[in-house]
């Protein structure tokens, strides 16, 4: 409804309108139209519908100014200011909309090279660094919430250009390099989102905070998490931030009855067992589960009648799954994918996930099921919290 309502009144047309605007309309107009963009692309995304204005021009921006600087008598345009103001989160969101706009194609592409898609991601961080980050200031929760969003959706881009199952092979030739630095953008995504709950100063935006965990690169890190030796220090870092997921974000240990939580913890289960069974077959001592895990591997075996999880977690379930952990140690480059035998673990386990080459999932990652990619997907999209 804003964006029909939106056109209808001539946002982001402003040569269309006959006799001109206000300098105030015009910043007014600005700033209501890129956030009705913002939240259409968001909108977008989780429906799995297209992005609206695509093929539209791209809309100038609103100045960088302040609220006191624009008053509706105002006959000029004040000088925008070089550094922060009260636009800046708003104006870093947008930012990384102009830079789609121009870009987007390229980095969606499957026959750009990856060389080429670090180069764009280069660009925008170079152009978010230049214009806002450079500026931000610690002691203020808008410039914290701007740092973050903003290296996030870097951390995110970055994960997308780099994803194996953009590769003819499906990633089964990746370098166990190149699985070493997208682990490690999973785990600095899912970092800054526990940041928003350790962090005081920001405590007061944690409803904005709760709206955009990315629940996919949460799934994500798990599942490339395969990918790492059971007890090297990328592994225990990534299973530290997962403790932290599962106490601040408590619907994932709640059996509310929601398929995509269930399906989450299943998935934790099943990568912690498979974890274990690398750790025993390197005739490493298991790793110790922590409470929050402990909790979830409990309900996990609840919800699945006649199978038993004692202290150290998932003898039984690890015993299904050791076959996933084979080869996970420093030099592995295989990946499973759903055309692998070896892939088939019970009736529903959850898997790797696939790069869309869409416009419109320039910031989701499309998780899928071993056995069914459209699984994650589904249930994601499914969510609108996520």
């Amino acid at each position: 409804m804003a964006v029909r309502m939106g056109q209808r009144l001539k946002l982001g047309c402003e040569d269309s309108i006959p006799g001109g605007i206000s300098v105030f309309d015009t910043q007014i107009r600005r700033r209501l139209w890129w956030q009705i963009l913002f939240i259409d692309g968001r909108a977008g995304q989780l429906s799995g519908q297209s992005v609206s204005f695509a093929d539209k021009p791209c809309p100038p921006l609103p100045a960088n100014v302040n609220d006191v600087d624009i008053n509706p008598t105002m006959t000029a345009m004040p000088p925008t200011h070089g550094g922060p103001t009260e636009m800046i989160l708003c104006l870093a969101r947008y930012e990384v909309g102009v830079f789609l706009y121009e870009h987007g194609t390229g980095l969606h592409d499957p026959k750009t090279p990856v060389s080429g898609k670090d180069e764009l991601i280069r660009l925008l961080e170079s152009r978010l660094t230049e214009k806002y980050l450079k500026y931000c200031d610690p002691a203020v929760p808008l410039h914290i919430l701007t740092a973050g969003g903003s290296r996030s959706v870097l951390h995110k881009l970055s994960m997308m250009a780099h994803h194996p199952a953009q590769y003819p092979d499906k990633g089964k030739s990746l370098p166990q390099s190149d699985h070493d630095s997208l682990f490690s953008h999973a785990i600095e995504m899912n970092s800054i989102h526990l940041l928003g709950y350790v962090e005081k100063a920001v405590e007061g935006f944690l409803w904005h905070i709760d709206a955009y965990f990315q629940l996919d690169a949460f799934v994500f890190m798990l599942i490339e998490s395969r990918a790492q030796p059971p007890t090297a220090p990328l592994t225990e870092r990534a299973w530290n931030v997962t403790n932290d997921i599962l106490e601040y974000r408590s619907e994932l240990t709640v059996d509310d009855g929601n398929e995509l939580h269930s399906s989450v913890r299943q998935l934790v289960a099943q990568i912690w067992a498979a974890r274990e069974a690398a750790a025993r077959r390197q005739r490493l001592a298991p790793p110790k589960p922590t409470p929050a895990i402990s909790r979830l591997l409990e309900m996990v075996s609840r919800s699945q009648p006649g199978q038993k999880m004692g202290q150290l977690s998932a003898s039984r379930l690890s015993d299904r799954v050791a076959h996933l952990s084979d080869g996970l140690s420093s030099d592995t480059t295989a990946v499973v994918t759903p055309d692998d035998s070896s892939s088939q673990v019970g009736d529903t386990g959850p898997g790797d996930f696939q790069y869309q080459a869409s416009d419109e999932s320039f910031l989701q990652l499309d998780v899928t099921s071993w056995e069914n990619w459209g699984y994650w997907e589904d249930l994601l999209r499914g969510q609108p919290q996520y």
